[in-house]
């Protein structure tokens, strides 16, 4: 246990020296650094962006991938996802597992948000007064799992809702629906992350 903690001690003495050299410890723990970075951060991440999954900065502001992604047809082709969860949610046998993924989404959608609208200046306070959020001061690349992996879980439940909902109401078309759907969701999607391979 002893040459445990030595080797951990020689291999954290990088940042371990710099903070108990410094003339106030107490100095180095400010979380009003952690804030200014959260707020400037956060004006890039808007719940709009956070639910669809997309870090604006790389599509929008740096264009990494091109000027495809402002095109008309590709932010028609962003909120196909929105309208699945959607559909998830009005499920009307939803069980617990489902309400758990639901109610995680929106922790993570809160989260990963940052300070942005709505209660983004509950989220300042939290930072503000909560040193070790100061690790999470990006939210949406720290936090974006939470809103991406729940949404995936309710999307699959929203398209077997919409398929069963479209063979209810249109019962000639029972054989084009669950084609439709797959086309759908493979060429939208595809085309959508076309740019990326």
């Amino acid at each position: 246990t002893v040459s445990l903690l030595f080797v951990w001690f020689l291999t954290n003495i990088w940042w371990i020296y710099p903070l108990v050299s410094t003339k106030s410890v107490l100095s180095a723990f400010s979380s009003r650094g952690n804030v200014d970075t959260l707020i400037t951060l956060s004006s890039q991440t808007t719940i709009n962006y956070v639910i669809g999954g997309i870090n604006p900065y790389f599509l929008f502001l740096q264009q990494d991938w091109g000027e495809i992604y402002s095109s008309y047809l590709f932010s028609l082709l962003s909120w196909i996802s929105l309208v699945f969860i959607l559909l998830g949610l009005i499920k009307r046998q939803n069980t617990k597992k489902i309400w758990f993924m639901i109610m995680l989404f929106l922790v993570g959608l809160f989260a990963a948000k940052g300070a942005a609208d709505p209660l983004g200046r509950l989220t300042t306070w939290i930072y503000g007064n909560i040193f070790l959020l100061g690790a999470i001061r990006n939210p949406f690349e720290k936090l974006g799992l939470l809103v991406v992996l729940p949404a995936s879980i309710i999307m699959a439940v929203g398209v077997s809702n919409f398929w069963n909902l479209s063979i209810s109401f249109l019962p000639k078309y029972r054989r084009l629906f669950p084609k439709l759907v797959t086309i759908v969701l493979l060429i939208g999607y595809g085309i959508y992350v076309w740019p990326m391979f």
